[in-house]
């Protein structure tokens, strides 16, 4: 007598006997992601936008603060001298740009540090300095901003930030 797989009693057995039992297989075909570059790359020069300083000021909407192992904005102004090994700000804009700025690293007004921030087709201009990357291992006690500056013209400042 055939085992009944639901579950059921044994008058279920009558009805199912002269019946054809169909077996399914299945197949999985294993696909492996390999790290090889397919495709071409290059190192095509970006074609910076022909715009000037106020149009970025228009087109600019707000800046915030980053933390620097969580990547998301923050909720504080303030952050520990042990803690500020990097500062990183986020700027944007309501319209994909393609542009090179300089973003300046201000600490009690004074500048610190300067870097090359280049947009291409987006919107949001990420500026991150690191205290290691320049020797400082964490940044000193002070208010720290960072400028945004398109051709000797600010467009943007950040909110101070206050390492303790």
């Amino acid at each position: 007598m055939e085992e009944d797989m639901r579950g059921g009693n044994d008058d279920d057995d009558d009805d199912r006997r002269g019946t054809d039992i169909v077996q399914t297989t299945y197949t999985y075909e294993t696909s492996y992601e390999t790290f090889e570059p397919t495709g071409t790359y290059t190192t095509e020069p970006v074609e910076i936008m022909d715009v000037d300083a106020e149009y970025l000021r228009s087109i600019y909407i707000y800046t915030t603060w980053y933390d620097v192992i969580d990547d998301n904005p923050v909720d504080y102004n303030s952050i520990s001298s042990e803690d500020a090994y990097a500062l990183k700000n986020a700027f944007y804009f309501n319209t994909p740009i393609t542009v090179s700025f300089e973003a300046r690293l201000y600490q009690n007004d004074e500048l610190l540090l300067t870097k090359e921030v280049v947009l291409k087709n987006n919107v949001t201009a990420e500026v991150d300095f690191s205290a290691g990357l320049e020797g400082f291992g964490t940044f000193s006690p002070g208010i720290y901003t960072i400028q945004l500056v398109y051709f000797d013209e600010v467009i943007a400042v950040s909110d101070p930030i206050e390492v303790t």
